[in-house]
């Protein structure tokens, strides 16, 4: 029943994971669609507002005049209809220079009327007057009989766009009204130059149908968004020839499918609505979203749209943050699954195991190494997969800005190194019991290494309020020589160990001196202690001092047989002191010899960044994407083979500042193809491409075997970013 319960809580968990997810890439769209419409709602107010400021300051100070004023009266007094056209050519004359200044900023029109709405001036075209305009263009209409300024979007015969008009008075005499529009090319226009936004404009169909002259609707077609709006032919060309400049964001070939992928996507009742929308839509691998602004006429009516483009990168990220979660927490989900599955596995061959055990001594040995074989398998099939996660984790941290997704990345991100512990617990008993862990001797600089050891327990110590304090004795030598890796790997566990069995607000500190070359370290805790008869099995495999501690604080109860055999293959020896209800004190001394200055390999948190580019030839679909995201990060351009006979043909078409080198691979290894591409530099004389070794083939010899090869240099995974970042500054720079 129990495990049945327990299978219902992960699964539940799993659920809402999911669930949470998928709501916060949703609540993250509707964000930034509210912002989208924000923004072009203000841009488009910005740009109409700036046209009416440029109108009314001329109506102020030029056509205010007494000069201008005085001729437009006249013309109304006049009787004569010669005398009207002497009127009208001298007011053309007057101001058609500061027409055409109208022209370049985007005013397309400037035109006079009598009080009765009759047409006195067009300056656009001077030879058409005298047609009353009551009928058809009730601004007029509402300007001369109200006397009152009026803007805003009109329809007309000829012409659609936004309208100013202003009453003129002369001597307190309304003498009738000017008029001032903004066709929508020079909208279109001005969104682009100044905001980098490609917009048009799209009429209904019973507009373009009632209110156009017949010979005009020739200047109209079909939208091919909607089959119920039209939009004006030479604007619509206009506004195309936007996408061939240099500067463009949005090819035509890129606008004709977001045209179709949003045509799709609108449906007549939606875009009938007439109300602002957002859609999104992908094309060449780019997002972008096309807001619908509806136009509303000075009548209030619903009569069209302003469409607004642009490329969406924010859209893209939500898009890619939402899968990049799920493919983590997917193989999370996967890891997890699999080592529950391979535990039950091996707890049952472990029981077949010791069944044969007692019957025959020999049987029991062969379990025993089968046994080891199976979990070193094991760890490296979990390792793998759990390499990957642990990278992309540290992507997500860098990358997320929101305090609930921090929350759950770093559960993902605890939970993923306990289970990589435990993996590497195993993996080092089942070496140890078959005789193949082996001692890395090499010089190091003990300040650093040790400092930056504790260090990475300061966060555990922090959650428990436990004091962490480090000596390091003034006899402690700056350079040894033994292994680091074995070494830390001894005081993590011990302080592991500390940690877990120490109460909140106690302390915890670490001595590290050096006598008679003899390296001596000591983890002592102010925890719960040990009691004397339970001492003497501390340091055997899956020891612990009982099953309820087990229970309680978790763990293998392989850490300390582990540390009792890596002192043994250090030739030093451990040991512990405890005294229940006061603590312990583990401690151990290793032989080790005076080291050699080393280099620090320290990368300084600055901004790196390569121009490059870069072949990695990685069979591993899971490694190429996390691959792809490292490079980016640098600025480095790349392409991605799966195997040694691509990378070959990649490399025949294209020219490389460096190659990453995978070995294991299908159809041709790394090696193979690493000199089959030395030989073709051989034949064609060509310059030599740095081949680098990246490899989970990193055991001792392995290094020598790919650089006599002819590879340049060697990396291994899991992949250390500050090695990498060296192998860069040394062939890149």
């Amino acid at each position: 029943m129990s495990k049945k319960i327990n299978y219902l809580f992960l699964a539940f968990s799993i659920f809402f994971v999911y669930f949470y997810l998928h709501k916060e890439k949703t609540l993250a769209i509707e964000e930034l669609t509210q912002n989208i419409k924000k923004d072009q709602e203000y841009q488009l107010s910005s740009q109409i507002y700036s046209y009416k400021d440029k109108t009314q300051l001329i109506v102020s100070t030029i056509i205010n005049k007494k000069s201008v004023l005085e001729l437009q009266k006249k013309a109304l007094n006049a009787k004569d209809p010669k005398s009207i056209d002497l009127y009208r050519k001298k007011l053309y004359l007057m101001l058609s220079p500061m027409y055409e200044e109208l022209k370049k900023a985007g005013i397309k029109q400037l035109h006079f009327h009598f009080p009765d709405t009759t047409s006195f001036l067009r300056f656009h075209k001077p030879n058409k007057y005298g047609d009353n305009l009551k009928d058809i263009r009730y601004s007029l209409v509402l300007a001369n009989t109200k006397k009152i300024e009026v803007s805003g979007f009109e329809e007309g015969r000829i012409f659609n766009g936004y309208r100013f008009i202003y009453p003129l008075f002369y001597e307190d005499q309304h003498i009738g009204s000017v008029e001032t529009s903004v066709g929508s090319s020079a909208l279109n226009k001005a969104s682009k130059d100044v905001y980098n936004i490609h917009q048009y404009m799209i009429l209904h169909k019973d507009v373009v149908k009632d209110k156009l002259f017949k010979n005009e609707i020739k200047n109209y077609e079909q939208s091919n968004l909607n089959k119920n709006f039209f939009h004006e032919s030479n604007a619509f060309i206009h506004y195309k020839k936007e996408f061939t400049k240099n500067n463009s964001d949005l090819t035509l070939n890129e606008f004709n499918k977001v045209n179709k992928n949003i045509s799709d996507l609108v449906s007549d009742a939606k875009i009938l609505e007439f109300k602002k929308f957002v859609k999104f839509t992908k094309v060449n691998d780019k997002y972008y979203f096309a807001h619908f602004y509806p136009i509303k006429n000075v009548k209030e009516e619903n009569i069209g749209y302003i469409i607004s483009y642009k490329q969406c990168s924010k859209y893209a990220k939500i898009l890619n943050d939402y899968i990049e979660k799920n493919i983590v927490f997917s193989m999370i989900v996967m890891v997890l699954m699999m080592f529950l599955y391979k535990i039950r596995v091996a707890q049952h061959k472990l029981r077949q195991y010791n069944k044969i055990a007692k019957e025959q001594r020999d049987l029991a040995i062969n379990a025993a190494n089968a046994k080891s074989e199976f979990l070193a398998n094991m760890s490296h099939e979990i390792r793998t997969p759990l390499n990957a996660i642990l990278g992309f984790i540290d992507i997500l941290k860098k990358e997320s800005t929101n305090t609930s997704s921090m929350k759950y990345i770093n559960i993902i991100s605890n939970s993923s190194q306990n289970l990589l512990q435990i993996i590497e617990d195993i993996l080092d008993f089942s070496k140890i019991e078959s005789g193949n862990l082996e001692i890395d001797k090499i010089d190091f600089d003990t300040k650093s290494e040790f400092e930056l050891m504790l260090h990475l327990f300061e966060a555990k110590c922090s959650q428990k309020s436990i004091v962490l304090s480090l000596n390091l004795d003034e006899s402690l030598p700056k350079f040894i020589y033994s292994d680091p890796l074995r070494i830390k790997q001894i005081i993590s566990n011990f302080l592991s160990n500390a940690i877990k069995f120490t109460d909140v607000g106690k302390k915890i500190m670490v001595s590290i001196s050096y006598e008679n070359a003899l390296l001596f370290i000591s983890v002592k805790d102010q925890g719960k202690g040990i009691a004397e008869d339970k001492l003497e099995h501390i340091f055997e495999a899956f020891g612990q001092e009982d099953s309820s501690t087990t229970r309680k604080y978790g763990g293998t109860g392989l850490g300390l047989s582990i540390c009792k055999e890596l002192a043994r293959l250090l030739d030093g020896s451990i040991g512990v002191k405890s005294t229940l209800g006061k603590g312990s004190e583990f401690y151990v001394y290793i032989p080790v010899g005076i080291g050699k200055e080393v280099e620090n390999l320290v990368v300084e948190d600055e901004e790196i960044h390569f121009d490059a580019k870069v072949l990695v030839v990685e069979d591993n679909k899971t490694n190429q994407e996390y691959m792809k995201i490292i490079l980016s990060e640098f600025g480095l351009r790349f392409d991605m083979a799966n195997d040694g006979v691509q990378a070959i043909e990649m490399f025949k078409q294209n020219k490389y500042d460096l190659i990453l080198m995978d070995e294991n691979m299908p159809n041709m290894g790394g090696i193979e193809a690493s000199q089959r591409i030395l030989e073709i530099e051989a034949q064609q004389e060509l310059r030599h491409t740095p081949l680098v070794a990246l490899t989970a083939n990193a055991l001792k010899g392995d290094r020598e075997k790919f650089l006599k090869a002819g590879m340049d240099e060697y990396l291994t995974k899991p992949l250390d970013i500050k090695k990498l970042i060296k192998v860069f500054k040394k062939i890149l720079n």
